[in-house]
């Protein structure tokens, strides 16, 4: 795993998104992150890397570069998994935006594009229904209300051009808190589905165990399968040898 002593900080990843011309702003990073690190089956990081570029092959001028680029992408990476585990505060995009029109719009942009990367993320890890119980379905629910409240707040925005500086100012207030709201929800999400991922992760190791077992004890290749998926051993298990 590549890893930089320090995460370079997110102004300069925002510098390095686009000097590379990553369709992925910061924000959309962060959300694919947290929902990938918040699912139960675990996501390759390299998986996420090929998703930034759209899978195509990144232009760097230097390894070098390259290594700092992806100990940096790998270092935030262990910063958001903090914030997943409930060990540290929610790790979230520092940016500033400008205090117009156009900043208050990108800035509801930014935020609703990491809600949506959030929820790309999850289903990367193959987050099922099921796994949205009690408090972890009240989350995502806010989240999904509070996102369709931003867009149509946006398309508001749109339609009046009259804003002067002071509802601009009250406009930025109102998205500020809306945007706590949504750092809330991602938050108990992530910390929800702590459970679905050890649970998953004691589901593969005993997977890992029963296909050991079997190439220990030498199963019959047309017996059935000691993971208990219902198939042959030749056709399940004993693929893996």
């Amino acid at each position: 795993m590549i890893l930089t002593d320090k995460y370079c900080g997110d102004a300069k990843m925002d510098s390095l998104l686009k000097k590379y011309e990553v369709e992925f702003t910061l924000h959309q990073l962060y959300g694919l992150l947290y929902g990938a690190i918040s699912a139960p089956e675990i996501v390759q990081p390299s998986r996420v890397i090929s998703i930034i570029f759209n899978g195509k092959e990144p232009e760097f001028e230097s390894m070098e570069e390259a290594k700092s680029f992806l100990g940096n992408v790998m270092t935030l990476w262990n910063v958001v998994a903090g914030s997943t585990s409930g060990e540290a505060p929610m790790a979230w995009p520092e940016i500033v935006f400008q205090q117009s029109d156009s900043g208050l719009k990108e800035y509801i942009h930014a935020i609703t594009s990491l809600a949506e990367q959030f929820i790309k993320g999850l289903d990367l890890g193959s987050t099922q229904e099921e796994d949205f119980s009690g408090e972890i379905r009240d989350a995502f629910e806010s989240l999904a209300r509070t996102d369709l409240l931003l867009k149509e707040y946006l398309d508001l925005l749109e339609k009046d051009k009259s804003a002067n500086k002071k509802v601009l100012a009250e406009s930025f207030e109102v998205v500020g808190k809306i945007e706590e709201i949504i750092v809330d929800c991602i938050g108990r999400i992530a910390v929800g589905l702590k459970g679905s991922r050890m649970r998953k992760a004691r589901e593969t190791a005993k997977f890992v165990e029963s296909a050991h077992q079997a190439r220990s004890n030498k199963v019959e290749r047309n017996a059935p399968c000691p993971c208990r998926s219902g198939k042959k051993f030749k056709k399940c298990c004993g693929l893996l040898h």
